[in-house]
């Protein structure tokens, strides 16, 4: 099993109590703007499509 680099480079050292909030404020943000993205990249893609799809059914009767 290999050991964790982390460990090697701060081996002895406590990480500070106020960095953990910090990290996770951190880390919802990014996977609020990755949902965000998700949303309006994806989803947008298929609803055009629909979109398209419903005007050229029109056109032709």
């Amino acid at each position: 099993m290999k050991t964790n680099p982390i460990k090697k480079i701060i081996s002895k050292e406590a990480v500070p109590e106020t960095l953990k909030p910090k990290v996770l404020s951190s880390v919802k943000k990014v996977q609020l703007l990755m949902d965000l993205s998700d949303l309006f990249a994806f989803k947008s893609k298929e609803a055009f499509q629909d979109l398209l799809n419903f005007k050229k059914k029109d056109q032709k009767k």
